[in-house]
């Protein structure tokens, strides 16, 4: 997190450029159900590393995965920066509409529509891993 020293061009003149990285503050990741610990887990850990507060909310299509998160975060990380909340889509959209710093998204396009236009409202940046397109053969030798 320290500054970073940039190059920059000669007709600058004498200066010094740097980048300072500063958290955002609080971000919101919303998992998917299809890869549940990935999706929660990454952004969740790249969000605490930058700095910031974090509220999960892993999918409620994959219940089990989704306890084990919250059990996880709650016993291993402080809930004064980490929460995982676990729910429906009446909780999906209670913390879609929370005044957050950053959104962090990875599921269907059209719940990512929602979210961009929710967050658009307030100017919130969104990080958005939308698809719904991934097809799966399982044949007899699976």
């Amino acid at each position: 997190m320290k500054d970073h020293p940039e190059e920059h061009e000669v007709f600058h003149g004498p200066c010094i450029a740097m980048s300072r990285y500063e958290p955002l503050g609080v971000v919101a990741v919303i998992g998917a159900w299809n890869a549940p610990i990935v999706t929660c887990l990454k952004p969740l850990m790249q969000a605490i590393t930058a700095g910031n507060c974090v509220i999960v909310k892993p999918s409620e299509m994959a219940p089990h995965s989704s306890a084990a998160i919250k059990k996880f975060t709650d016993k291993y990380l402080d809930k004064k920066f980490v929460v995982t909340v676990e729910g429906g889509v009446d909780v999906a959209v209670a913390v879609n509409n929370l005044p957050v710093d950053l959104f962090c998204f990875t599921g269907s396009t059209t719940v990512g529509r929602i979210i961009a236009q929710t967050a658009a409202k307030s100017l919130i940046p969104c990080i958005l891993e939308l698809g719904g397109k991934c097809p799966l053969v399982v044949d007899h030798s699976a």
